[in-house]
């Protein structure tokens, strides 16, 4: 890749590797963020979606939240 549109995340890095959003970024679905992050929804008001760090154990509100 070697330019941002070409990346889901809209972040081409100069190597043209995609990089991810970071943690507390906003974020619409799992893909957009780096490994190791899901794009969670909060569980309040305003129930924005962001880039949250994957559970390792607890309650996980979907497959992709742990």
């Amino acid at each position: 890749f070697s330019v941002n549109y070409h990346c889901l995340s809209g972040n081409c890095s100069e190597s043209g590797v995609c990089m991810g959003k970071q943690a507390g970024e906003s974020c619409y679905d799992h893909p957009e963020c780096n490994v190791g992050l899901g794009c969670i929804a909060s569980q309040t008001f305003p129930f924005m979606t962001k880039c949250t760090e994957l559970q390792s154990s607890g309650y996980c509100l979907d497959d992709f939240g742990c």
